[in-house]
């Protein structure tokens, strides 16, 4: 006989707006959408220690041991998506409403039943696209909080439900907010592990209730192992997940394209537009900067087009680390491999000496090398980061 548990517990529905219309278009489109929306949602519930209980077509069913984690997760999910969605044509977009609840349930064979269930799932279509909808009774549960802020949406009567329900929006708090509009800026030789840091970092930020998004970038490099040029079939990736890919003749014409430079056959730049964004989703930019001898002009240059304050992190590595990873690199182009295996030593030579030259320009100088654990690594960066950028506020 299955054994059966009673507890409290806090539980999320999250749902995707019109994906029935965007399956009866275009099928293979949907299943491809639907697979992003699931890379992009299962580690933010994981990493607040959620668990996913069952995928319901395009709903996800999940289940917290407090509303404070599920409220974490819903914004961080939401500040995701919003992220993904930055470029995007309307019929690519993934939209999203989530609604949380918290009551007593019986958890068997790895499900959940209860009158919480059924009321949980009847929250979020109620909310709009963007919401974190929240019952009263999560709500006051987590009570006065500086992490969340409350906006009272509706009474509500749900199917099979003959209480009216009273809903909440669920919006990000003042907590470790940062004081102006910044941008990290993270450099270094190839194969330093710029994306790998860049992406933990992040992690790392919106895990303590910093949102932290990836400046919008363009390029003309394909994605590894990826032949198709049109972003809404590539897998996502957090370190790509703002990357959008041109043409090079498209690129140099762009309007919104900013300060573009060339590295290894391929021409890079950035979005202007996004660098002069100023709302939640964009007070907090990271990006990866290949050209260490332009870094002075580069930070000129964002403080002509944008309010942002530029706070620049140089990784650095022994040269025999960086070419034993760069000899691991499978899903590399050959081409693009054997030439960056060649400007490793040209490239520490020019760093070495554009660390001389660019000293000023260099905010904190992080050690990555096999001797060195990444986590170590990653918290330097963030520990630079947090004492440059946020400003704590004082519990009462």
């Amino acid at each position: 006989m299955a054994r059966r548990r009673r507890r409290i517990i806090a539980i999320m529905f999250t749902d995707m707006a019109s994906y029935s219309m965007q399956m009866a278009k275009n099928e293979q489109f949907a299943l491809e959408l639907l697979g992003l929306h699931n890379r992009i949602l299962t580690p933010i519930i994981e990493r607040n220690r959620g668990v996913i209980i069952k995928h319901i077509g395009d709903a996800i069913m999940g289940k917290f041991d407090d509303c404070q984690s599920a409220f974490r997760a819903g914004l961080q999910v939401q500040a995701a998506i919003h992220e993904f969605n930055i470029g995007r044509s309307d019929e690519t977009k993934i939209l999203m409403r989530i609604g949380i609840h918290v009551g007593e349930v019986v958890e068997m064979d790895e499900d959940i039943f209860g009158h919480a269930v059924n009321l949980a799932s009847r929250i979020d279509p109620l909310g709009s696209t963007g919401d974190v909808i929240a019952s009263r009774q999560a709500r006051d549960l987590v009570g006065p909080s500086p992490e969340f802020q409350y906006e009272f949406l509706q009474s509500a009567i749900v199917k099979n439900i003959d209480i009216p329900i009273d809903l909440y929006r669920v919006l990000p708090g003042t907590r470790d907010t940062p004081r102006k509009l910044r941008l990290i800026v993270i450099t270094g030789p190839s194969a330093v592990g710029k994306d790998v840091v860049a992406s933990l970092c992040r992690e790392e930020l919106i895990a303590r209730d910093i949102y932290c998004g990836y400046l919008k970038t363009y390029t003309t490099r394909r994605r590894y192992g990826t032949a198709d040029t049109d972003s809404s079939s590539r897998s996502y990736e957090p370190s790509m997940a703002n990357t959008h890919m041109k043409s090079r003749d498209e690129l140099v014409k762009h309007p919104d394209v900013f300060f573009p430079y060339e590295k290894y056959g391929f021409t890079y730049g950035f979005s202007q537009s996004h660098l002069k964004q100023r709302d939640d989703y964009a007070t907090l930019l990271l990006c990866i900067f290949d050209r260490l001898e332009r870094l002075g002009e580069f930070r000129r240059a964002v403080k002509r087009v944008s309010e942002r304050e530029v706070y620049a992190i140089y990784l650095n590595a022994p040269e025999e680390d960086l070419k034993r990873r760069q000899r691991k690199r499978r899903a590399m182009e050959s081409e693009e491999k054997k030439l960056r295996m060649e400007e490793i030593a040209r490239d520490l030579a020019r760093y070495r000496v554009g660390l001389g030259k660019c000293r000023s320009h260099i905010d904190l100088v992080v050690q990555n090398g096999n001797k060195v654990p990444v986590n170590t690594a990653v918290q330097k960066a963030v520990d630079g980061i947090l004492a440059q950028f946020v400003e704590k506020k004082v519990k009462l």
